[in-house]
């Protein structure tokens, strides 16, 4: 079974760049990892249904790096991803950064413990990740 990864994704409210976002997620070619959403306003509607969980935080009004800080702290997994709302990712994208990260012994606890400096490391893989 491969590690768990949790794919954060703050927004303020979900909307067609959200629902669209979850469906290109659906696309990924890893069979273990779930999405938190972290919004400001819970939604109107429920949720398409998908292939994969979708976790719900409902933060209220704040930046979007303390959603993705309560996010990582409440739903563990061995590896954390941020997405950003209007991004998608490349269906390779969990299975090629997860090798990278355990090839350079990158973990979670370290993203949270150093989060500036491996916070930009981790972006610039995954980022290259959704661009190919």
């Amino acid at each position: 079974m491969r590690d768990s990864v949790n794919i954060i994704i703050p927004a303020v409210k979900v909307d067609e760049e959200v629902l669209k976002c979850l469906r290109e997620i659906s696309k990924i070619k890893y069979s273990n990892f779930f999405v938190t959403l972290v919004l400001d306003l819970a939604p109107s509607e429920k949720l398409p249904k998908l292939k994969y969980k979708v976790n719900k935080i409902i933060s209220g009004k704040i930046n979007m790096s303390k959603k993705r800080n309560i996010a990582a702290k409440k739903y563990k997994s061995k590896f954390i991803a941020f997405l950003d709302s209007d991004a998608y990712p490349n269906e390779n994208w969990l299975k090629m950064g997860t090798k990278y990260l355990k090839e350079k012994k990158l973990y979670a606890q370290y993203i949270m413990k150093f989060q500036k400096s491996l916070t930009q490391i981790v972006r610039k893989i995954l980022n290259s990740a959704i661009n190919t």
